[in-house]
């Protein structure tokens, strides 16, 4: 808690991080209210939703999982997480990302996660640690498309998840690509987006797949589907396994919570 406290302030002092911590209490600090039943995430100091660490990939079914609702994140838990471990800006978390809350009933909890819409109006979520790999679907699974800035988008960009996405945006510097964007949040989307580019007259389909077995395979997919339009950019960000590697690794060492 404290070394949270110093990085999200900007403090590097022990004594100021501690009194930042003790603001949020009036006196004596209040001992939380016992669950109401087992499982159930009891409030603390950032939200009354959890992150649980029970939350695994086994856990992670869709119809166990309840969309509550959506909100611009609010969470200092989310910016911590997405600016000093995924060095990513914020202004890009505030543009493009959601705090979503949803209830697991295998868990009995109510949680949050960052996440992104997606085009049948359900919502792509990941928790916001590294410590444990959870990512998941709410309402529907689908691809996202994100509008370039150009008025005339010939070109269309094509990555794996959100964090590549926004890793794309921050290395070049801008809060928005010149042409459109397909997210797939995973890579068994792939038809969905065929048939989207099908229904497009794109001239280029540049893409940011991973270099590893899976990404290297579906880009494979793409050119064998779609010929010369498409154009691997995956060399681009080689040695790193996606954009988003890429983008911590070039990072100066400093703290960017700022």
């Amino acid at each position: 808690m404290i070394d949270f406290a110093m990085h999200y302030q900007g403090h590097s002092d022990f004594k100021k991080a501690l009194r930042y911590l003790e603001s949020f209490y009036s006196g004596k600090p209040k001992v939380l209210p016992k669950a109401k039943r087992v499982g159930q995430s009891q409030q603390n100091l950032f939200s009354s939703y959890g992150q649980s660490a029970q939350q695994s990939p086994q856990n992670s079914d869709d119809r166990q999982l309840q969309f509550l609702q959506a909100n611009p994140i609010a969470n200092p838990i989310i910016y911590y997480y997405l600016i000093n471990k995924r060095c990513i800006p914020r202004p890009l978390i505030r543009r493009y990302l959601l705090e979503v809350r949803y209830f697991n009933r295998k868990l009995d909890n109510a949680l949050f996660a960052f996440g992104m819409k997606n085009r049948s109006n359900g919502y792509e979520i990941r928790a916001a640690t590294d410590e444990y790999k959870f990512k998941s679907a709410l309402i529907a699974r689908d691809i996202t498309i994100i509008e370039g800035s150009q008025p005339l988008r010939s070109s269309l960009n094509i990555v794996e998840g959100m964090t590549d996405f926004l890793s794309l945006c921050a290395m070049y510097s801008v809060q928005e690509l010149a042409g459109d964007t397909i997210i797939l949040h995973s890579l068994s989307s792939y038809s969905r987006a065929a048939e989207y580019i099908k229904s497009r007259g794109y001239a280029t389909i540049y893409t940011f797949l991973d270099n590893d077995e899976s990404g290297q395979k579906h880009t494979k997919r793409f050119k064998e589907e779609f010929g010369e339009l498409v154009v691997s950019q995956s060399s681009l960000f080689a040695p790193y396994q996606d954009l988003n590697a890429a983008l911590m690794a070039n990072q100066p060492s400093k703290d960017l919570a700022g």
